[in-house]
Parts: C-alpha cells; structure tokens; sequence
C-alpha cells in the first residue's frame, strides 16, 4: 500500500507497506474490533488486505521484495522523506569501528524528525566520541545521500536489549529527552 496515497498496489521501485492475504489467514481479532478495523484494509476489487507493518520496495529488475524496516520505528519522516533506519545502521556497520548501532527519528521542529544514531565502538577503537562521529560521518558521507545522515550521534557502550536480544528502540527514543 502506498504510503503516500494510501492505495494497494503492485508498483516497482515504489516505497510502500506490505500487506499479505491468504485464504487461510485469520480474518480478525478476537473481542478487538478496533485492531481489526486498523489492520486490514479492502482494496478497490474487493480483496481484504493484512497490514503488516513493514515497509517495503518491490525491486523492478528481480520481483523481489526488500523489507527496510517497520514503519513505526525504523522508518524516519524527514524533511518529507522516508528514510530505513536499517539502511542507515547497514551502512554504519561496515565501518570497522563500529561493534553494533541503531537508529531512531526523534521529533524535530522544522524537520519532523532527525535521524539520532546510537554507537557502540569496539573495544580495540582508540577513538574518541568526538574522534569517531567525524570518522563515521565521513565514511557514510561517502555512501548515502545528505539527507540520511545522521546528525546526532550518541556513543553508548551497549544498546538496551530485550530478553530476546532485540534491541529496544522505543527506549532509545524515549531517552533522547536526556540529549
């Protein structure tokens, strides 16, 4: 489904939520008809579509689907882009200093959002936080478009995990309060 329109469709190169139907597929939510009204949205054929939460791109070249995050956390509305959080922590993963990142939007008055990326250095990294932002700010610089990169950064020398291990970017965004 569009993200801008808001219409189900099947467009390449186009940055959309994917929604999924099966015959098989649950049909709503027990006792909740309100989740079941947000999470299913019926198409101009009739079709019943799951809203799945994840934004996704059909690539034009395979037919493949590559899923850049979850809209409501690692999708950023910048300065009326949409720009994958993961696409960025990717990025800043390839640098050699960096153990581990995420990145999260955090409220921005004149831009919507501004992208925070959250650093852990690796234990063998001489640098310092001023050191490593340049560092890293330069190699992504030289990777992605202007407006993806990050800028503020927040060295912390580990990310909060859940007891499933997956880092809790909910509690990130609440403690951009303490920048």
């Amino acid at each position: 489904m569009s993200l801008d329109t808001g219409e189900v469709h099947n467009d390449p190169d186009v940055e959309s939520e994917l929604l999924v139907q099966s015959d098989s597929m649950f049909s709503r939510y027990l006792d909740r008809p309100e989740a079941t009204e947000e999470s299913f949205v019926t198409d101009t054929k009739g079709t019943r579509w799951f809203r799945t939460g994840d934004c996704t791109v059909l690539n034009s070249e395979n037919g493949n689907y590559r899923i850049l995050g979850r809209l409501s956390q690692d999708i950023i509305k910048k300065s009326g882009y949409k720009i994958s959080a993961v696409e960025i922590e990717g990025q800043l993963l390839m640098n050699d200093i960096v153990s581990e990142c995420a990145v999260v939007g955090i409220p921005d008055e004149e831009r919507g959002e501004e992208i925070l990326a959250y650093v852990v250095l690796k234990k063998d990294s001489k640098l310092n936080p001023q050191e490593a932002q340049r560092e890293l700010a330069s190699f992504i610089t030289e990777r992605m478009s202007n407006y993806k990169i990050p800028r503020i950064w927040k060295f912390i020398d580990e990310l909060p995990r859940n007891q499933m291990g997956k880092v809790q970017k909910m509690e990130l965004k609440a403690d951009q309060a303490n920048l």
